[in-house]
């Protein structure tokens, strides 16, 4: 039972890990696939497509190799108690994949701030007046 248990922790820094090395060379070509970093900023061009993907592509790999490290170490070393404390690190390697998600859209407008304000096209808010106009109906509750 050690063993798959050993095995199954070790499954979110080795999906970090292979999604990190592919993204930094080879982004989603999709913008609606499975696997891909979508967010408003990072579907606005080609070029912040790639930039998001490269950009957690790095932060995967780099804690994918210390998850890497700091489970295989914690399930050697803690033999006696890995039941104690199994559901801890699959709960921080989750948290740490959470979290590592949120840098991007900061990188992203440090990167491209103006360029993507620029690119933002002012959409009238929608209210029930002008929904009303543009359906051609008027108001019935008059």
């Amino acid at each position: 039972m050690y063993w798959l248990l050993f095995a199954a922790s070790l499954v979110m820094p080795c999906i970090m890990l292979f999604l990190g090395l592919r993204w930094l060379s080879h982004p989603p070509a999709n913008k609606n696939a499975f696997f891909a970093f979508r967010s408003d900023l990072s579907l606005r061009s080609e070029e912040t497509w790639r930039y998001a993907h490269h950009y957690i592509g790095k932060t995967w790999v780099r804690s994918g190799l210390i998850l890497l490290v700091v489970t295989v170490a914690a399930m050697w070393f803690g033999r006696k108690y890995y039941e104690m404390f199994l559901l801890w690190l699959i709960v921080f390697q989750g948290v740490l994949f959470a979290f590592s998600l949120f840098p991007v859209d900061g990188a992203l407008l440090r990167e491209f701030g103006s360029d993507i304000d620029a690119s933002q096209e002012a959409i009238p808010p929608v209210t029930d007046e002008t929904t009303l106009e543009d359906s051609g109906q008027s108001d019935s509750r008059q």
